[in-house]
């Protein structure tokens, strides 16, 4: 008894606990219940974006594209060539009747999966198909994204006068010089900040911003309908070593009031203020202090103002300075010109002399932080640099962020020059030797402030970038039905100090440079490499006898990138057989064009490969006339 009475005790104690736990249980699930509803609520306002904030790009795929001239007569149209939806190539324009100016016209670097390609320019033949040339080709600054394009630009378009920073300016006539099949050679007028133009419909000003290069500017340009803003890149940084924003100026312009506004939106999505270049430069100048040998420094070649600053820092450390880099030197050059850079020449030693110096004398400015596959810092990654070998006591510095498009270039680099042994230093949150020269949000903002535009148009952005912008400007009290996000070609209307969308969108395609050559045949050539790439090449070698009306034997057929034929063997069959049919029976009807059977080929040969390997490849037929 003693022992059941024992057993239920414990039992009854069993349950208790039991029960205590199932409540503890209950309470728990409950508490957990309610944290995952007040987790999910954070969640859910976190990701809900509302309605007025959304961009709807699905809207533009509904629009017609057409190069005809539509526009309204005493309206002014503004439009992107370039430069929306992707980070490179700009270009923007604005037109009031017969009068067309432009904003810049840039250069886009191809992607690695480009090959063959130099790179990307924006699609003018709207104005060549209407015979309307480029009154004015107003430049920014000359950073190759707002200038890299003009040679090309020129090779097939009217432009009359460029004008541009100084700067910018001998950086655009050295490029000419390379050039010889120019269609056009226009004025180059230089400007700086008390300059003012002059056309029949329009009259511009400028002011200046600071930038990764010096000489940057935004401009003001007054049309019959409206004043339109465009500030260029910009951002705000008030250190002793860089030009400042004028905000003085930028003051005057928002009082004349202010109807468009022209923004850029790289770094929209950044919050905060961007750091001081005072700050990037005494960063470098420490790492140079502290480096055992040789240190190299990979920058952009048109950081002007930083590979400057850089350079002078090095000398004062004793070290004797190698630049490395077509387009670096041929900056250099340009700015010692200019009186930006003020170096003697014994200070400058070729790739040749850096053997003859101590290791911890020496500075290498040089290109190639993009992982540029002909750059020399890559070159020298993989060993195959005959000028210079890299140590493992070599300092490199990486003075860059990847550009949208080449972050898997840039870690290939990295990793190769890892491989190497060096000393490698890249930008990091912790340790800042970069700092972007494009506008943050709170800098945005700013600017949105003290120019009090009515209506903003985002530039200069992929598709995330522009839609960050509609976010910032409502967040500071600009109605968001007044923020046009657009897409490449789509106009809009400034009439009376009113701005529309329009439906009238013109062909924006990108057109790809071939070496020094570029044209919608080139663009053609790339879109045959992208479908020779994934669906492969079909080729149909036939005889016929046109006289006797027959196919003398079966066609033959080889396959490169679209299936195996030898594990194919029936469809290569059938398809031989088909071709031989089809070409009879139109030989039958009276046909004897060559094109017309080569047609039929290609249509027979697309739809048994597309039915039986769901590929589309690229069909070249050769006939021989028996």
């Amino acid at each position: 008894m003693q022992k059941n009475n024992k057993n239920n005790f414990k039992n009854k104690d069993f349950h208790n606990n039991i029960n205590q736990n199932n409540q503890n249980v209950k309470a728990t699930t409950l508490e957990e219940d309610e944290i995952d509803i007040k987790e999910e609520k954070i969640h859910t306002d976190i990701k809900k974006i509302p309605d007025s904030e959304k961009v709807d790009y699905s809207r533009f795929k509904n629009i017609p594209i057409s190069n005809q001239y539509v526009n309204k007569p005493n309206t002014t149209y503004i439009f992107a060539v370039g430069g929306l939806d992707e980070v490179g190539k700009n270009s923007y324009a604005i037109e009031h009747n017969e009068e067309t100016i432009m904003v810049d016209y840039g250069i886009k670097f191809a992607s690695s999966d480009l090959l063959g390609i130099n790179g990307i320019i924006a699609n003018t033949a709207y104005f060549v198909e209407n015979k309307r040339p480029i009154e004015m080709l107003l430049i920014t600054h000359g950073h190759e994204d707002h200038i890299g394009g003009i040679p090309y630009l020129l090779q097939t378009t009217d432009v009359k006068k460029i004008c541009a920073p100084v700067l910018a300016t001998e950086l655009i006539k050295r490029r000419l010089s390379e050039f010889k099949n120019l269609k056009c050679n226009p004025e180059i007028i230089p400007y700086d900040d008390n300059s003012v133009f002059k056309t029949k419909y329009f009259e511009i000003d400028f002011f200046r911003v600071c930038h990764s290069i010096p000489d940057s500017f935004g401009m003001c340009i007054k049309t019959p309908d409206g004043r339109i803003v465009s500030a260029g890149d910009y951002r705000y940084d008030f250190g002793k070593d860089t030009d400042d924003t004028n905000i003085h100026k930028l003051v005057e312009m928002s009082n004349r009031g202010i109807d468009v506004f022209l923004s850029e939106s790289t770094n929209s999505d950044q919050p905060g203020f961007s750091i001081s270049e005072d700050n990037i430069i005494n960063n470098v100048e420490t790492l140079i202090k502290n480096a055992k040998g040789r240190t190299f420094v990979a920058t952009f070649a048109s950081n002007l103002g930083r590979i400057e600053k850089i350079i002078e820092r090095a000398i004062k450390l004793g070290r004797r300075v190698c630049i490395m880099g077509r387009s670096m030197e041929s900056n250099i050059k340009t700015s010692k010109k200019l009186g930006y850079l003020k170096i003697s020449e014994t200070d400058f030693i070729s790739a040749k002399e850096v053997a003859n110096c101590k290791d911890n004398q020496v500075l290498i400015v040089l290109t190639g932080s993009q992982g540029e596959e002909m750059a020399a810092l890559n070159q020298m990654a993989e060993g195959k640099y005959q000028k210079l070998a890299l140590k493992t006591t070599d300092t490199i510095i990486m003075s860059s962020n990847p550009i949208p498009g080449n972050f898997k270039s840039v870690e290939t680099l990295v990793n190769k020059l890892y491989k190497q042994g060096v000393i490698l230093h890249t930008n990091s949150p912790n340790f800042r030797i970069h700092s972007s020269g494009h506008a943050t949000i709170q800098e945005l903002q700013m600017m949105f402030k003290i120019l009090k535009p009515k209506y903003l148009i985002p530039i200069h952005g992929e598709s995330k970038m522009l839609s960050a912008m509609k976010r910032n400007a409502k967040a500071i009290g600009i109605d968001p039905n007044n923020v046009f996000v657009l897409t490449n070609g789509l106009k809009v209307e400034l009439k009376n100090h009113v701005l529309t969308q329009t439906n009238n969108r013109i062909d924006a395609a990108p057109i790809y440079i071939d070496k020094k050559v570029a044209s919608k045949s080139t663009t053609d050539l790339i879109n045959k490499r992208k479908v020779l790439s994934e669906e492969g090449i079909f080729n149909v070698i036939v005889m016929v006898d046109f006289q006797a009306k027959k196919v003398v034997k079966n066609p033959m057929l080889t396959t490169r990138g679209c299936f195996f034929a030898k594990d194919s063997s029936s469809l290569i069959s059938k398809i031989s057989f088909s071709i031989k049919d089809e070409i009879e029976k139109a030989l039958s009807s009276g046909e004897t064009s060559k094109q017309k059977i080569s047609d039929l080929i290609n249509k027979t040969v697309k739809f048994y490969v597309w039915k039986n390997k769901k590929k589309n490849p690229i069909v070249t037929t050769t006939i021989f006339d028996n």
